[in-house]
């Protein structure tokens, strides 16, 4: 059974239910470390490193709550760290109402969610992504070409993602969402791919710039 590391705060009960619901319907394991509850302990760092490097993916659930707490904080960016250095992909999910107003910075993410955890069309279409992970130990991550940027506007509004809704990010000729490239405009100049509904305003998660997605 192939595993992806959850990284996030125990204290963020809302992504952790819905997450436990969406991988309940997938043959992917999700592999829980309570960060926040070792702290006074000796906290076992290798066992968190293996666990790590043997799953195929990171996700790291982002929520306010993290932004206050530096113990968790800190576990968090090493997770994120050790996921990278082990050629693992990163992906990263930031609430809709939180995420131009987090402060977090990742040096490295392949993949930027803004999601709703109450909206059930997020369910239909995270659902077909880790399924993936069922068939391949990691998503080859495609070649970057001259095609990055060219959906980005020079007024930092993003165009090119179709329709209305995050229904509209649903594409019925390839069941697994690929999402968007993107450039960040700011001077870190990281490119990701993003998974965000038209009108919704998001951050780099590298350098905090913000951006808002066309309606």
């Amino acid at each position: 059974m192939n595993e992806i590391f959850i990284s996030h705060s125990k204290r963020d009960e809302q992504s952790i239910k819905f997450f436990n619901r969406l991988f309940s319907s997938t043959k992917v394991k999700a592999i829980y470390e309570e960060i926040d509850s070792l702290q006074g302990i000796e906290v076992n760092s290798n066992k968190i490193k293996t666990d790590i490097q043997n799953s195929s993916a990171l996700f790291l659930l982002h929520d306010n709550l993290i932004e206050s707490m530096s113990h968790t904080r800190d576990w968090i960016t090493w997770e994120c760290g050790i996921a990278n250095g082990s050629n693992k992909e990163i992906w990263m999910f930031e609430k809709s109402t939180q995420t131009h107003i987090n402060k977090m910075v990742i040096p490295h993410v392949d993949n930027l969610i803004v999601y709703e955890p109450e909206n059930e069309d997020w369910i239909r279409y995270l659902l077909p992504i880790i399924n993936k992970f069922e068939e391949f130990s990691k998503i080859a991550t495609p070649m970057i070409g001259a095609a990055i940027g060219a959906s980005i506007s020079e007024d930092k509004v993003i165009g090119g993602l179709v329709g209305l809704g995050i229904g509209a990010l649903l594409n019925k000729q390839n069941p697994v969402p690929n999402g968007e490239w993107f450039m960040c405009f700011n001077k870190c100049k990281s490119n990701f791919k993003i998974h965000i509904p038209p009108n919704q305003l998001f951050r780099c998660p590298i350098c905090n710039e913000l951006y808002k997605t066309n309606k």
